[in-house]
């Protein structure tokens, strides 16, 4: 429930960006908005998992979510004073949310893109949920868990003004083919690193984690920038909810998997090849990661789109 009425506030963002910042500035000042957002949320998680230490008890849990809960109590304070765009003012954007359904379903392009991302989406989130139980499985205490795992966010912080950057130099179908490259390659460095002795495979984890993290926000900022460059002005907001469930899929689908995949197997299960033992969480990584190769070609159906090439009215 919680994540739910997370991500029905979600696409807000989208056309209040869109109505109140000027369209010169946007990917700017979404860059450096993920970024200061990802950075607050790495420093608490960081501290959280230094709070936790190895054995904690329930307590602790509880006065984690306990701030956070206060933090999002105030964060409504500076939500309330937010200037509200022409796409948030009123409810023309949802008027005729019928004639808008019929359209994204005859909108080829858009649900092509949907399609790509949301496999791209499912492949690449192998390596955020399903690791923790992979990291746990290693044998790292609950508070190394938590920190190691935090680089992701740690990653996303480094690369999120630099993805901006990125995407307006060589647009986003380059964006998309590298992140699949990258991804693959960690997928398989992910499954060497479990092999290791502990130490050493906790701090090579660090940074697998932190490039992942990085890759995927990188492919994010692109995203946005195809999605504005897809949907149309009228009705904004409703086909960036709609589309936004399809692309976000993968967030829910891949744990769904890996947890479906435990109940069978159990998490002591293990696949021999000769001189090689992997455990189900290997495989599930390997397997995520060679998946990655042949969807590159829905990449055929992807426009690559410079937003400093957009006019004013496309983006």
């Amino acid at each position: 429930m919680a994540f739910a009425v997370r991500s029905a506030g979600g696409p807000f963002w989208f056309p209040l960006i869109h109505d109140v910042v000027p369209v010169d500035r946007r990917g700017r000042f979404f860059g450096k908005l993920r970024a200061l957002w990802t950075s607050v949320c790495f420093a608490y998680v960081l501290l959280a998992g230094v709070f936790l230490g190895s054995q904690p008890d329930i307590w602790k849990f509880q006065v984690i979510l306990g701030i956070a809960t206060v933090f999002a109590l105030v964060r409504n304070i500076f939500v309330t004073v937010i200037p509200t765009g022409n796409s948030l003012s009123g409810n023309h954007d949802y008027d005729d949310w019928k004639a808008y359904v019929k359209e994204f379903l005859l909108h080829r392009e858009l649900l092509l893109f949907c399609a790509y991302f949301g496999a791209f989406s499912i492949l690449a989130t192998f390596l955020r949920q399903p690791l923790i139980l992979y990291l746990r499985h290693m044998g790292l205490p609950v508070g190394d868990n938590v920190i190691v795992f935090n680089f992701n966010t740690l990653g996303m912080v480094l690369f999120l003004l630099a993805g901006g950057v990125l995407v307006d130099r060589f647009g986003t179908k380059p964006i998309f083919l590298v992140s699949h490259v990258i991804l693959f390659l960690l997928c398989l460095a992910v499954v060497g690193i479990g092999m290791l002795p502990l130490d050493t495979a906790r701090a090579l984890m660090a940074v697998a984690m932190m490039l992942s993290g990085g890759t995927f926000a990188v492919a994010g900022i692109a995203c946005t920038a195809q999605m504005f460059h897809l949907v149309p002005d009228r009705g904004r907001v409703f086909f960036m909810s709609l589309a936004m469930i399809i692309l976000w899929s993968g967030f829910t689908i891949s744990p769904l998997i890996a947890g479906g995949i435990l109940n069978l197997t159990g998490p002591d299960w293990t696949l021999h090849f000769p001189g090689v033992q992997l455990d189900i969480f290997q495989v599930m990584v390997a397997s995520a990661g060679l998946a990655m190769l042949p969807i590159i070609g829905l990449l055929r159906f992807v426009d690559n789109v410079k937003p400093k090439a957009q006019s004013p009215s496309a983006t």
